[in-house]
């Protein structure tokens, strides 16, 4: 990977650089300190997954990203999701 661009959201931090590549590759994290509850960090990962799938093909070239949770976000939609990951498309 190379040099990582830092982006900041209320809910994510995101690592995310420009892939060489043909293909977008993300890793989702998120911490038993955001959610205790297993089932709940799948859900939020299942959430930014389908936001993630939503987004990738807008954006102008494939991109290695990680994503760090940084607090509960078990209550927003998938279109919540998608609207603070938009910002992506900056890489």
């Amino acid at each position: 990977m190379s040099v990582s661009k830092r982006i900041y959201t209320s809910s994510f931090l995101c690592f995310a650089s420009k892939n060489k590549n043909p293909v977008s590759e993300y890793i989702i994290s998120i911490s038993t300190k955001v959610q205790k509850s297993a089932v709940k960090r799948n859900r939020i990962k299942r959430i930014i997954r389908e936001a993630l799938r939503q987004l990738l093909p807008t954006l102008p070239s494939p991109v290695d990203c990680r994503i760090f949770v940084k607090k509960d976000c078990s209550g927003k939609k998938t279109q919540d999701v998608l609207k603070e990951l938009e910002v992506l498309k900056t890489v």
